[in-house]
């Protein structure tokens, strides 16, 4: 089984690609992406679910890459962060400000899951992370231009996006400035794989660079 530390594991890792951006994962990038796969999205970790919260992080870092890293726990972390920063402000479980927050149980998991080694995250999550972070995963498919997740009864996501684009297990949104991306705005390339932006393009070129403006 492959192994890691904070900041380096035994693979060569794919880039997300889009268009006037590319970022290559690197190990603590696999390594917190496995916690945060096993703390939202439970029983789903390796499947659809998990498929949903990988790439709503990754169009969400594509839409935010270059500006400062502004949420509760990572307050105006200024650019270049990493995914792994993403995911640690993103996802509740992982994120530092709630590690002492709620009850004994909550408290003893969210410790749990961001201590997690790979032999408890298990073969089959462990792959996974490998297959998303080395471009040999699933597709953005029907996550393409996803950019938040949250439970069912996340009533502050629905207040703040309306109603959500479907469920799996977790429920998931787009905004206004990614709800036109054709499938492959975003996408991860595999090792050494030459970036190729076709000139259909265009037109999402300039939905990720407005995507989060004003927001």
């Amino acid at each position: 089984m492959a192994t890691w530390t904070a900041t380096t594991l035994d693979w060569r890792f794919g880039s997300i690609v889009a268009p006037g951006f590319r970022y290559t994962f690197d190990g603590r990038d696999a390594m917190w992406l496995a916690r945060a796969l096993a703390g939202e999205s439970t029983v789903q970790a390796a499947g659809l679910d998990g498929t949903g919260v990988f790439w709503a992080m990754v169009n969400r870092m594509a839409i935010q890459a270059g500006r400062p890293l502004a949420r509760r726990g990572f307050d105006a972390l200024p650019w270049p962060w990493r995914f792994a920063d993403l995911l640690r402000a993103y996802c509740q479980p992982i994120n530092p400000y709630w590690a002492d927050r709620g009850d004994r149980w909550q408290i003893e998991r969210r410790r749990r899951i961001a201590s997690m080694t790979p032999d408890e995250a298990g073969t089959e999550l462990v792959n996974f992370v490998w297959k998303l972070t080395t471009g040999r995963g699933p597709s953005s498919g029907r996550f393409t231009g996803i950019v938040d997740f949250g439970a069912p009864s996340c009533s502050e996501c629905y207040s703040y996006h309306g109603p959500h684009e479907f469920c799996v297990l977790n429920c998931f949104w787009k905004i206004d400035g990614t709800r036109g991306w054709p499938e492959g705005t975003v996408r991860i390339a595999q090792p050494g794989t030459p970036v190729l932006l076709p000139l259909a393009f265009g037109a999402a070129a300039v939905a990720v660079a407005l995507a989060f403006r004003g927001r």
